[in-house]
């Protein structure tokens, strides 16, 4: 069963008609796909444990750095730590439900989205092909 772990809450199960939101075994949600919207954005990352594989480094930094972006010479223990590119996943719906995920492949991200609101219009296209069905018989 695909499904989206979630640092801070519960985990998203991707069943083939509905989300399910499962915090513990008898606290979870159901979601309907077709409330559910997603968007994409990247998010520059300043990376202190270790850069992925997978993500692009776009840049270095300071651990502490002053507002000009310089080096904070208070601390003798700061070095520079890459800035990555990510990707940022907003999932929403007007019921309450929002989520956000970080990806570090952000071309790879871009293309879970574009499945994931493929697959969520899907239910809306069927959802109107049956209601046009009931209102021609």
């Amino acid at each position: 069963m695909p499904h989206l772990q979630n640092a801070k809450g519960g985990d998203f199960y991707l069943y083939p008609g509905f989300i399910l939101y499962r915090v513990e075994r008898e606290a979870f949600s159901v979601i309907e796909y077709h409330d559910v919207t997603g968007t994409a954005t990247l998010l520059p990352f300043h990376e202190e444990d270790g850069v992925p594989p997978d993500s692009k480094v776009i840049g270095l930094t300071w651990t502490r750095a002053n507002k000009d972006g310089s080096r904070d010479k208070r601390n003798a223990d700061n070095h520079k730590i890459p800035i990555t590119q990510y990707g940022l996943v907003t999932l929403k719906s007007q019921n309450g439900f929002w989520e956000e995920f970080h990806f570090s492949d952000p071309p790879k991200t871009l293309n879970f989205l574009n499945a994931f609101n493929a697959f969520t219009a899907s239910f809306t296209s069927t959802r109107m092909l049956i209601s046009w069905s009931a209102e021609k018989t």
